[in-house]
């Protein structure tokens, strides 16, 4: 019988893949300098989301390498919403209006 899998580096173990799914994402820890008082009160926000610091600023990072992925997702939403009529025009007054 061929074996169909990969050779674990560290451990020289045989990993049949056929059997296990999985995937491997590699991350790479760095180092930043920040404000104590802006890290803790991103921690406090992410903690109240039920998030890790760590995964805000992944989906931070991703936003800023790819900006204009926002706006695809802005078009799509009012694509979507492109049935919901008012039933008039608003005025600047009536926008304004509290």
């Amino acid at each position: 019988m061929n074996f169909v899998g990969h050779i674990d580096v560290f451990s020289k173990k045989k990993i049949d893949t056929a059997r296990y799914s999985c995937y491997n994402v590699f991350m790479k820890n760095i180092t930043f300098k920040a404000d104590n008082t802006l890290i803790e009160k991103a921690r406090i926000k992410a903690k109240q989301e039920n998030r890790s610091l760590n995964d805000v600023f992944n989906e931070w990072l991703k936003v800023y390498i790819y900006p204009f992925e926002h706006g695809k997702d802005y078009k799509t939403i009012m694509n979507n919403l492109s049935y919901v009529n008012s039933g008039h025009r608003f005025s600047r007054d009536d926008l304004n209006e509290r």
